[in-house]
């Protein structure tokens, strides 16, 4: 928005609107920057050694029962641990979105200041 805004903007000075106007471009580039970088910390595995060790080749044996118990709780304590991120960027995501609305609003109230 800041393109197509911010020369119409700029024909006299910066005005205070502006000055908003380019810190809210900034937030917004930086939010959205945040949320496209990849992230470390996600959990999606199941040990196959120690799925093997401790339920196949147990003495006895686990029960189907016993390893779809386990691999159900292990995935849900993934799922848990996983939550944060997606949860974090989607809030950093929607404060982005806002800055471009704060954005557009400052510009315009700057090119209309201009006008009168």
């Amino acid at each position: 928005m800041a393109g197509f805004l911010g020369p119409p903007a700029l024909e006299k000075g910066a005005s205070p609107p502006v000055i908003v106007g380019a810190a809210l471009l900034l937030l917004s580039v930086g939010a959205a920057v945040f949320v496209l970088l990849p992230s470390t910390g996600w959990r999606f595995v199941v040990g196959t050694r120690a799925l093997l060790r401790d339920y196949i080749e147990a003495d006895p044996p686990a029960t189907m029962a016993e390893l779809h118990r386990s691999l159900a709780w292990h995935l849900e304590d993934d799922w848990d641990q996983n939550q944060g991120q997606p949860t974090r960027r989607y809030v950093v995501f929607a404060v982005s979105a806002v800055a471009v609305i704060g954005e557009t609003i400052a510009l315009l109230t700057a090119i209309a200041q201009k006008g009168t």
